[in-house]
């Protein structure tokens, strides 16, 4: 059975985005992430 990828969609200009942040989200499973520059966002997916 295959699951739903799930995404997290961080703006460059967000607060949240931080070493801290992304390395607490790599540790719970948050593996697979994505700069894109055009749309200046990461994306954060499982």
């Amino acid at each position: 059975m295959k699951r739903e990828s799930e995404l997290f969609v961080i703006h460059y200009d967000s607060p949240l985005l931080s070493i801290e942040f992304l390395s607490n989200l790599t540790s719970q499973g948050w593996t697979d992430i994505q700069l894109d520059a055009d749309k200046r966002q990461v994306v954060v997916s499982r």
